[in-house]
């Protein structure tokens, strides 16, 4: 794949507990390119977020390769810096730091990486405004709904510019309204900016609205069933909802994902 940034062989996860083997993760193999939004969706249990977390390196595999921007991470024992810089994770849980305002809960990796600077500074005041967090800067985390502080999650992942983003299900406590926004936000910045990112979500119509490519997964193992490159003309936006072809992919996806599902009824 031309402009390649991320690539994975034959990637396996065995978790293995006193009463059993779980396959989590069994022979998956992809290719993500620069600037692409791809989409893993698939039943619960099917690895979605296991694939994610062996890519940054929070969870180990059990045996396969994965190569970010052509360096075999798996051959190092920690993610090499250079790496892990690149990368920002939005998590399904934000895990705000109580002792940090929300706006220096955003700012909060531009000190991890030491890499503060007057443009960062401003960054952050726009990715608050973006995110609707501007009237929140100077609250604690004791003091904010559970939206907001998820909002404060998808913003302080993005906050260091990384060239690469994981989003394991960041909306999913947020009301239909506020995702949606945020979707067209993040889709804005990502575009502009050519940002790769890799998005988990149950949420099919999520999936359409903002994919170039959507991987299917199957369960029990959790593996690869189907690959469906999104095609519509012109930019994104919501009106895209209302379309026939929209409702079409949905449809198409949600019919492979019944498939799965019914493949495993004894």
């Amino acid at each position: 794949m031309e402009n390649e940034r991320i690539r994975i062989e034959n990637l396996n996860k065995i978790f293995e507990t006193r009463r059993q083997v779980i396959h989590a993760v069994k022979d998956v193999n992809l290719s993500i390119a620069e600037g692409e939004i791809v989409s893993l969706i698939g039943p619960s249990g099917c690895g979605k977020s296991t694939i994610i977390r062996m890519i940054d390196d929070l969870i180990k595999p059990t045996s396969g390769k994965i190569f970010v921007d052509g360096v075999e991470v798996t051959a190092y024992k920690r993610i090499p810096k250079e790496i892990n810089r690149k990368i920002g994770f939005i998590f399904q849980i934000p895990n705000l730091l109580p002792w940090l305002t929300v706006r220096d809960n955003v700012a909060f990796p531009l000190k991890i990486y030491k890499i503060q600077s007057a443009e960062l500074e401003a960054y952050v005041d726009e990715l608050m405004e973006i995110g609707g967090l501007t009237e929140y800067k100077d609250a604690w985390p004791s003091e904010i709904s559970g939206g907001v502080a998820q909002r404060i999650g998808v913003m302080r992942a993005l906050v260091h510019k990384p060239e690469i983003v994981f989003m394991d299900e960041p909306f999913g406590a947020l009301d239909t309204m506020m995702r949606e926004q945020l979707d067209m936000e993040i889709l804005n910045i990502c575009k502009t900016m050519k940002k790769t990112v890799v998005f988990i979500t149950h949420d099919v119509e999520e999936a359409v609205l903002l994919s170039d490519r959507i991987y299917v997964m199957g369960t029990n193992p959790g593996r690869i069933v189907k690959e469906v490159k999104m095609d519509f003309e012109g930019p994104r936006t919501l009106s895209l909802l209302t379309e026939e072809k929209f409702r079409d992919y949905c449809h198409e996806l949600t019919g492979y994902i019944g498939k799965v599902d019914l493949s495993k009824i004894v």
